[in-house]
C-alpha cells in the first residue's frame, strides 16, 4: 500500500518512533518481520523507492533510495547474472526483471550483501519502532 504522506525523521535518540506498518512493504507480509528478520523494507514514492535497511556494519538502520526508472542491467553491470539467477532458481534476466522493484533489490542484497547494493555506512544508524 502506498502512503506518500508519511514523513520520516530521526530523533535525538537516533530513533524513528512512528513507522506505519501499512506504509512499508518487504519480503514478508509483515513489515516488522521484513525489517527485523530480513533487514529491509521499502516504500514506493512518486519518482523513487525509499528503503530502510540495516547498516552495512550491522548495527542500526539507515535509508537508501533508487529511482523508479533504474536500469538494473546498467546499474549493476558487475553482477554475474547467470550465477545470481541460478541462486534464485530463475531462468532468465527478463523473467527476473518483471518482478516488483523492491523484491529485485532484496534479491540482490540476499546474494551480494547490503554494502554491495547500497554502499557502506559510516554512522551509528538509527532504531525503528513500528506503530
Amino acid at each position: 500500500m502506498k502512503n506518500n504522506s508519511q514523513t520520516l525523521s530521526v530523533d535525538s535518540k537516533r530513533s524513528i518512533k512512528r513507522l506505519s506498518k501499512k506504509a512499508w512493504q518487504g519480503t514478508d507480509a509483515s513489515a516488522e518481520i521484513s525489517l527485523f528478520e530480513y533487514d529491509m523494507v521499502w516504500k514506493e514514492k512518486k519518482d523513487e523507492f525509499q528503503f530502510i535497511h540495516t547498516c552495512s556494519h550491522g548495527k542500526g538502520f539507515t535509508f537508501g533510495w533508487f529511482k523508479k526508472n533504474l536500469d538494473f542491467a546498467k546499474e549493476f553491470n558487475w553482477v554475474k547474472w547467470d550465477d545470481f539467477l541460478s541462486f534464485l532458481g530463475i531462468k532468465s534476466f527478463d523473467e527476473w526483471n518483471k518482478l516488483p522493484f523492491g523484491h529485485k533489490i532484496s534479491d540482490l542484497v540476499s546474494y551480494y550483501g547490503i554494502e554491495n547494493i547500497f554502499g557502506g555506512d559510516y554512522h551509528e544508524g538509527f532504531s525503528v519502532k513500528f506503530i
